[in-house]
């Protein structure tokens, strides 16, 4: 006895009896099964309520589901599978949907086995599943996921909309955390943006496979979901013609206009989709191309907040003569003294820093202007922002200072008291915290406290007999580097591990919280955000990535300069879960 998913071959579901499993889905199992009433061969479709969800949740699922089936089911046209029958095995708590047994090969199959045809007979299929879909949207129906593996084209040539009724419950039906219901490639804009849907949510949908059997290549591909959500959303397609050789630009028009963001732009119904697609089939102008144009970049997206009025009326407002506004620019003396007051307040708030740019900028005359006027507008700044005094000391009369010395200076000759003993062990001079460039020095830690027949230091050795050359100081070790690891993920559970140099210096459990919902799709995001010391030089990163069944390792080198840091972004594709790592 040979069994299909825990059913015998001689098993029942409902009144059918199960011959042998056809496929399977996300959801559930198609079975090729018997109808003994009728005496006909079926396709039956089951759909598990197993999927999680309350039970109030899953008997408003089963009701709305057998509702919206029974209306597929009235429907009757060429172009679509016929629903036989919809209902609910009690013993085995699921649903099922008797359909029409077709022998034929999904769009979905003819592309991957590279035997797309030409564009003419793309485009008659396209213009009979438009008509097919006219037909629906008259009864009141929207498919929702018109889509390459929904479209049968069988041995006649006929191709007919499959899963009419159950396509909105696959798509809007949440199935276990962290799974998604197939790839948005196909959906409409206001759909990835989870807007209200109409018939001209199928006409972009047909538009885009319609573009993918022509050109090979889907319209919105890109490397994991959010991105394709993206282009869906507010990139236009490349035109049809550069992909597919010998396209006429009227082929363009009709997948421009299926494919139009906003659903005001899109063909208003069905069935002029299908008299265009025969027109150009037939070389003729399309019929309805009158009246249209395509939306300039960055106008009437679907992401637009405001009110979209009638293509008619939007359309006689439209001058593509008329010049593009001119664009403003600012002066350049303002961006100048932008850059002065950012380099003086900086100054004004880090001083020590003067010391560390004076010598590069005074190699650069340009540099070495912006930084004299930026020291003047420091002192500005920093007597501004200074506390003020409610007495102001009395003057302290000072000496002249001389210039400054070389900051390449590793020590200064201190004067030492004339002594007829040995001479005086001269100390090093303790670091000063803080200074202020271009302000008078003020208050008592301006200057050291010193003995009564010590001078006080003016920045040169005073004259002496004997003197003294303070001893260089150490070089301090340099500061280590720092390794900031980020990773953003879309992963549910996981698990994160760094090496640096073959030494594994991070092992980290993260996961993933749903953040948002569009239809069936569940978007995760999760962050993982590690700071590493490492000592400087060169360093191997190495990083693996594991989640359910996927490890992913990847390396990256690196150089560390002292006390600099360096983050590594890690990132996970969403479709192909391909690990890269990059320093930013």
């Amino acid at each position: 006895m040979r069994t299909y998913s825990g059913l015998r071959d001689t098993a029942h579901i409902g009144r059918y009896e199960i011959r042998k499993e056809l496929g399977r889905g996300m959801m559930g199992v198609v079975y090729e099964a018997h109808d003994p009433a009728l005496g006909r061969t079926i396709a039956l479709k089951t759909i598990s309520l197993a999927l999680g969800g309350s039970r109030r949740e899953r008997e408003e699922y089963e009701r709305r589901f057998l509702a919206e089936a029974r209306i597929a089911a009235r429907l009757s046209h060429p172009g679509i599978v016929v629903v036989h029958d919809v209902g609910r095995d009690e013993r085995r708590g699921i649903l099922y949907i008797a359909l029409e047994h077709l022998h034929g090969r999904t769009l979905d199959q003819i592309i991957a086995e590279k035997d797309r045809p030409d564009w003419r007979e793309a485009l008659r299929l396209v213009a009979r599943v438009a008509e097919a879909l006219d037909y629906a949207h008259g009864q009141g129906v929207v498919h929702r996921d018109i889509k390459p593996a929904n479209i049968m084209i069988l041995a006649s040539g006929q191709p007919k909309i499959m899963d009419f009724g159950i396509a909105k419950f696959e798509t809007g039906h949440h199935t276990a955390a962290g799974q998604f219901f197939g790839t948005p490639l196909y959906m409409a804009p206001e759909q990835a943006l989870g807007q209200p849907v109409d018939g001209r949510t199928d006409i972009f949908s047909l538009g885009s496979v319609a573009y993918t059997l022509i050109t090979g290549r889907p319209p919105f591909e890109a490397e994991n979901v959010p991105g394709v959500l993206t282009r869906v959303a507010h990139q236009a397609a490349k035109p049809g013609s550069e992909l597919a050789a010998g396209l006429p630009a009227d082929a363009d028009y009709l997948l421009d206009r299926a494919m139009a963001k906003a659903p005001a732009d899109r063909y208003p119904a069905a069935r002029m989709l299908a008299e265009d697609a025969d027109d150009v089939r037939a070389g003729r102008s399309p019929r309805h191309r009158a009246g249209w144009a395509m939306p300039t970049v960055g106008e009437r997206t679907i992401a637009s907040r405001r009110e979209l009025p009638e293509p008619e009326a939007e359309l006689e407002l439209v001058d593509e003569k008329a010049p593009p506004p001119a664009r403003r620019r600012r002066p350049l003396s303002t961006l100048l003294i932008s850059l002065v007051a950012v380099a003086a307040a900086y100054f004004s708030l880090h001083p020590a820093d003067v010391l560390f740019w004076r010598d590069p900028l005074a190699a650069v005359p340009e540099a070495s202007a912006v930084a004299s006027t930026a020291g003047e507008l420091s002192s500005e700044v920093q007597a501004l922002l200074a506390p003020k005094a409610e007495a102001p000391p009395p003057a302290v009369p000072r000496q002249p200072v001389p210039p400054r010395a070389s900051p390449s200076a590793l020590a200064l000759a201190v004067p030492v008291a004339d002594d007829p003993g040995p001479a005086h062990e001269v100390q090093p001079f303790s670091p000063v915290p803080e200074f202020t460039v271009g302000a008078p020095e003020s208050g008592p830690s301006s200057e050291r406290p010193r003995p009564a027949e010590e001078p006080p230091l003016s920045g040169l050795p005073s004259p002496g007999p004997r003197t003294s050359i303070a001893p260089v100081p150490r070089d301090k070790p340099p500061a280590p580097g720092r390794l900031v690891i980020e990773f953003e993920h879309h992963i549910r559970k996981g698990n994160l591990q760094v090496w640096v140099d073959d030494k594994r210096v991070l092992d980290q459990d993260f996961d993933g919280k749903v953040v948002h919902r569009i239809l069936s799709l569940e978007l995760r995001k999760g962050a993982v955000q590690q700071a590493l010391t490492l000592d400087p030089g060169p360093h191997e990163v190495r990083v693996r990535v594991s989640w359910d069944k996927n490890v992913k390792t990847s390396r990256i080198a690196g150089t560390f300069r002292p006390g600099a840091t360096r983050r590594l972004d890690v990132d996970v594709g969403r479709l192909r879960g391909n690990l890269s790592l990059a320093w930013r």
